[in-house]
């Protein structure tokens, strides 16, 4: 039987990690006609061999995608799996970006981006 990867099948995203499902989002963000920029904010490890230490880009709370719309909104976009929640700051951070007139949401699947961006 021919190999057949994961982006293929019908339950894709249900197995999908964060780190494939950001990419995904990342892609759909580049074609949308109303995002005038979007980057991925940074977490990470750096270092091995029992010296590895944790960086971030950002601050506690951010979300994993920070962009803009071309009629000059925020967008922030929190990247999660199915069975992922976002913890408490990053609730707030999104919140915040809603309250204040930008566009906030959690993302599981680039569809969300279509859904969620008018």
């Amino acid at each position: 039987m021919p190999y057949l990867s994961r982006r293929v099948t019908m339950n894709w995203q249900a197995t999908a990690t964060e780190t494939e499902l950001r990419k995904e989002i990342l892609m759909r963000l580049q074609q949308h006609s109303r995002v005038a920029w979007s980057h991925r904010m940074y977490t990470g490890l750096l270092g091995g061999h029992g010296t590895a230490k944790r960086y971030t880009i950002g601050f506690k709370g951010c979300s994993d995608i920070i962009g803009q719309l071309t009629n000059g909104q925020l967008l922030a976009i929190e990247v999660k799996t199915m069975n992922g929640g976002p913890t408490p700051e990053q609730q707030a951070f999104l919140d915040l970006v809603n309250k204040n007139g930008g566009i906030g949401f959690v993302a599981r699947s680039a569809a969300d981006v279509s859904r969620n961006i008018p």
